[in-house]
């Protein structure tokens, strides 16, 4: 970034990106702190809403389908889809408590699949939500940039009449 602080040269939203098939997101207490330090420095300068990826949903469903339903045996489609909401939305809870951000600023996203036919509607998916996820960073981008504009125009002097 350059040195001169303007709108120009400014981030207008940030976007915080982690693996969400790891067990801890982030990973342990160090990683935790430093990531809260951070998003807290970012609310300090204007970022009131720094939005969080998870990143690699198929591989948490691959966990799943690998540990399978009680003694190992197979979980029915319907099982594995329940379970997976489960285990991301405990994951999201653990990411909205250990980094103090609102539900609404963390998101899951898988990534996208090869091959067509079912990976096809897979990767519509994965379109919607990248496009949620763009929409809302653009929408906290208007307000970074409207907060900005009304700081800089409360600071100049208004014209005096002689």
């Amino acid at each position: 970034m350059n040195r001169k602080q303007n709108l120009q040269t400014q981030p207008h939203a940030l976007l915080f990106v982690f693996d969400g098939s790891m067990e801890e997101i982030p990973d342990g207490d160090e990683e935790t702190k430093f990531y809260k330090e951070i998003i807290q420095m970012c609310r300090t300068k204007g970022y009131n809403y720094p939005q969080v990826v998870l990143t690699r949903i198929d591989r948490v469903e691959e966990n799943i389908a690998r540990s399978g339903g009680p003694g190992g045996t197979a979980l029915d489609p319907g099982e594995a889809e329940l379970q997976l909401r489960q285990v991301l939305d405990k994951k999201i809870e653990d990411v909205v408590l250990r980094l103090d951000v609102s539900r609404t600023s963390v998101h899951f996203i898988e990534n996208y699949h090869s091959g067509g036919g079912w990976a096809e509607g897979r990767n519509v998916s994965v379109d919607f939500h990248a496009l949620k996820i763009l929409s809302q960073c653009c929408s906290h981008a208007d307000a970074f940039v409207s907060q900005a504009v009304r700081g800089a125009n409360a600071r100049q002097p208004g014209c005096s009449m002689q």
